[in-house]
């Protein structure tokens, strides 16, 4: 995806919402990082995974839950979080929820 240049812009304004669904749009991907921009509808969620790359979570709008193992986070609006590289995890949406999931 192409960002324009010096434009001010809301990221979560380049995805929407889906009834019980959960969207997701590549912002952008290289050998040494992912940028994925997601939308879950309310009680949405991924399923547990494990990633070779470390996790950050940026939440635009809403609430998410994440869980591992041994701990369970709420991420609301403007908060972050993030999982090492090789934790089990899954996602959960507590309500309509809008993140960027970066894979570093």
């Amino acid at each position: 995806m192409k960002f324009p240049f010096e434009e001010v812009m809301y990221l979560k304004d380049f995805i929407q919402y889906r009834n019980r669904q959960v969207s997701s749009r590549i912002l952008f991907s290289n050998e040494t990082m992912d940028m994925i921009l997601y939308a879950l509808d309310e009680e949405e969620s991924i399923s547990t995974e494990s990633s070779t790359r470390n996790k950050f979570f940026l939440v635009l709008d809403g609430e998410l839950k994440v869980l591992t193992a041994t701990d369970s986070y709420i991420v609301s609006t403007g908060q972050s979080l993030s999982i090492e590289k090789g934790k089990k995890h899954s996602i959960e949406a507590v309500d309509k929820c809008k993140y960027i999931q970066f894979n570093l």
